[in-house]
């Protein structure tokens, strides 16, 4: 089957897979990061929720203030509650001193505006006052946590993306594996002797064009199972006709042996009864010359030849004048008419069209009637050299038989120079045509 490319390859639909994975990856991370920042502004950082997540980390405050006796400057018993409360940052400020604390520790500043991060902007922080042993200072408290959800909003995003596009591609991978595995249960049907078990492409990729070509070659099987079922049934009745040919002179031949050892005979029977074995031998040579001919050129897929380029009218002629003459030996009238002025040249085995004409001459003697011409047309037919002849069959019950091994010669032989050898039967009448290509003379 002839090759022929297609633009649906398993490339490009792998990278096509791959491209519609990867976009719906980023849309869902994108549409599940907006809706976790959703949630989380809506839930986490309403004003309810932050109010009581910072009034619950200043009551933590107080009480450790209060308990630990902690003064506003000391920085290390500050810093260790911070510690313990990491996502809590806070400013300490009054009576021209600022402490600035978060999850790292404490630290003193000098100025009496500290470092204040975001406590007055963002929604997570509020202003409390806190007794602290030297006094009541404004404690600036300022809620990270929300931090730790919107890094588990874009993990999570993440993770859900990479799973969108893990399905996509093992959808594609999936369809791709049940495609091979039905395309490999077929051609198991097929190996263990099912050729009626038609392959058929689902996909128009590599794949597909590969059950194509299976197909073909499970149709290629066929052809070829029926080829040598035909030339099974052909050498059967081959060997079944030539089996009954060689009977019939072989056991004629017996008999008359059996009849000429007889003692009784005069001489003259005994000279007629060895004329007829004689002649029964011959017909039996015949049939084996025929049958190695046979077997010489059909033992082989193509028979050897010896090809040469000759003039077609010249070759023709010659080997018409000679059947013409030879025919008449025989008591038959052969009519030869050319139709058209037949030029060029054959490009052939001058020894095999011999053979051809031979056979075809060989049957008219055998099986013709005399009574009546053999027809020969000659022509050409737009290059092509035609040779028709026709003759009409001998109706006499006791002539010979044909076993058809010299016609499927001919056959053979002008099939292997490029021509082509037809035979028709109607009633009475038997015709043989001859085609062969001409080689123009430029």
């Amino acid at each position: 089957m002839a090759e022929h490319k297609t633009w649906h390859t398993l490339t490009v639909k792998l990278m096509a897979v791959v491209c519609l994975a990867l976009m719906l990856a980023v849309l869902t991370f994108l549409v599940m990061g907006v809706l976790g920042d959703a949630v989380v502004s809506r839930y986490y950082l309403s004003e309810r929720a932050v109010g009581a997540r910072l009034a619950r980390e200043v009551d933590s405050l107080r009480g450790f203030v209060a308990e630990h006796q902690v003064r506003s400057t000391d920085i290390d018993a500050i810093g260790a509650w911070n510690r313990e409360h990491r996502y809590i940052q806070m400013t300490v400020s009054g009576l021209g001193t600022t402490v600035k604390s978060d999850s790292g520790g404490a630290e003193l500043v000098t100025n009496d505006y500290g470092i204040i991060i975001r406590s007055e902007d963002s929604i997570a922080s509020a202003k409390y006052p806190v007794n602290f042993r030297d006094g009541v200072f404004t404690v600036s408290i300022y809620d990270r946590s929300q931090g730790l959800y919107e890094a588990w909003v874009d993990w999570s995003s993440l993770f859900v993306a990479a799973l969108v596009f893990l399905t996509v591609v093992l959808i594609y991978d999936r369809s791709l594996t049940r495609t091979v595995q039905m395309l490999s249960r077929q051609v198991r049907r097929v190996s263990q002797g099912d050729l009626q078990m038609q392959i058929k492409p689902v996909t128009h990729d590599e794949i597909g064009q590969l059950a194509l070509d299976v197909d073909a070659m499970r149709l290629s099987i066929i052809d070829k199972l029926q080829r040598e079922e035909q030339a099974w049934q052909a050498n059967t009745q081959l060997i079944t006709a030539i089996s009954h040919d060689v009977r019939t002179p072989l056991t004629a031949l017996m008999g008359y042996l059996d009849i000429v050892s007889d003692e009784g005979l005069t001489q003259e029977e005994r000279e007629a009864y060895l004329k007829v074995c004689k002649n029964n031998a011959m017909r039996l040579k015949s049939l084996t010359d025929e049958l190695f001919a046979f077997f010489l050129v059909f033992g082989k897929p193509k028979p050897d030849q010896n090809l040469e380029d000759v003039d077609a009218c010249t070759l023709l002629d010659q080997i018409l004048l000679e059947q013409e003459m030879n025919l008449a030996q025989q008591g038959f009238d052969m009519q030869v008419v050319h139709r058209g002025e037949v030029s060029g040249k054959l490009r052939i085995d001058v020894g095999h069209i011999r053979r051809v004409f031979e056979n075809l001459y060989s049957n008219i003697c055998k099986y013709a009637d005399p009574t009546r011409p053999v027809d020969v047309l000659v022509e050409n037919d737009n290059g092509i050299l035609k040779v028709y002849q026709t003759n009409h069959i001998r109706q006499q019950q006791n002539r010979v038989e044909s076993n058809r091994i010299g016609l499927k010669t001919c056959e053979k032989l002008i099939d292997a120079m490029g021509g082509e050898f037809q035979l028709k039967r109607e009633k009475d009448k038997f015709s043989v045509k001859v085609e062969l290509p001409l080689i123009q003379e430029v």
